[in-house]
């Protein structure tokens, strides 16, 4: 506490006295939480209470509570201002893993996830981590971040002026029409085993009326083999049938099916090859059995 009070009257004294002698007394966690993720020339009010909108929040035992603190961004009113609020926890987790995890603790506490229209969107570098939660006409933000070993979780709350995104149903993209569209799988890229993050990626989606292909490109140390499981477990996990899984020095692969309304059937065929010993790219094509 005599940390965060040391920093709070930091703040309060402005950029000119500002100096290294006074960073001394700061508490580590403080300043790479709450400081150095901080934007703009308004001070911050720092305290170690916890921000009422989440009161309900029961954060598991992975993480430790650091403090809060506010930015006043405007007026909406004599009597009101817009700020926003950042609340931070550190955690032994990786940056993935701890939004993940803040994600299914905000939801049980009666926060609902606002995803993002996805079209015909099939690989995602983040599909476990929405971007905005809601409630009651209120939004807040998820974000993690690693600096020296330590993972710092942010989660990020707008007051002020009601969340229009969040005042209002999600918007759709509509897309081409398909009888097996609504079967697309959603397909997480894989965890970088030696960095702790989800892989990177450019990707993109083709409709072709009665097939639709899909491709992305990542980096990634990691073997073909595991690379293929992994997107194979995924179609299994959304009802998809196997039909062969097979891998080699380069590449790796599998052939799937699942009935659709009508009787029909619809084919999926993955393919991972591997360039390079780092580059990966991953295609999916379905097709409807006429």
């Amino acid at each position: 506490m005599r940390r965060v009070a040391c920093f709070t009257m930091v703040m309060l004294c402005g950029a000119a006295a500002f100096g290294q002698g006074l960073l001394d007394c700061i508490e580590p966690d403080v300043l790479r939480a709450l400081l150095l993720q901080s934007q703009g020339e308004r001070p911050l009010v720092i305290t170690a209470a916890v921000p009422r909108e989440l009161a309900a929040l029961k954060m598991p035992g992975q993480f430790i509570w650091i403090g809060s603190a506010e930015r006043i961004t405007g007026r909406l009113d004599a009597n009101t201002n817009i700020s926003s609020v950042a609340a931070a926890w550190r955690s032994a987790l990786g940056s993935d893993a701890a939004r993940a995890v803040a994600t299914s603790a905000l939801v049980a506490s009666g926060w609902e996830i606002r995803q993002p229209p996805t079209g015909l969107s099939v690989f995602s570098t983040a599909a476990a981590f929405p971007p905005q939660l809601c409630r009651d006409g209120r939004s807040i933000y998820v974000n993690a971040g690693t600096m020296e070993g330590v993972t710092y979780l942010l989660l990020t709350i707008p007051r002020g002026n009601p969340d229009d995104n969040c005042s209002q149903p999600a918007p759709t993209i509509p897309v081409v029409s398909s009888t097996f569209v609504p079967y697309l799988p959603q397909l997480a890229l894989p965890v970088d085993p030696s960095t702790g993050t989800t892989a990177q990626s450019g990707s993109s989606s083709a409709n072709f009326g009665t097939s639709v292909s899909a491709r992305t490109e990542f980096t990634l140390s990691d073997s073909v083999a595991n690379v293929g499981r992994h997107f194979a477990k995924q179609m299994a996990e959304q009802g998809w049938s196997s039909d062969a899984i097979w891998s080699g020095a380069s590449t790796a692969g599998s052939s799937w099916s699942r009935p659709v309304e009508g009787g029909a059937r619809i084919l999926g065929m993955l393919s991972v090859t591997v360039f390079d010993a780092r580059q990966f790219v991953a295609e999916l094509r379905i097709t409807r059995l006429q």
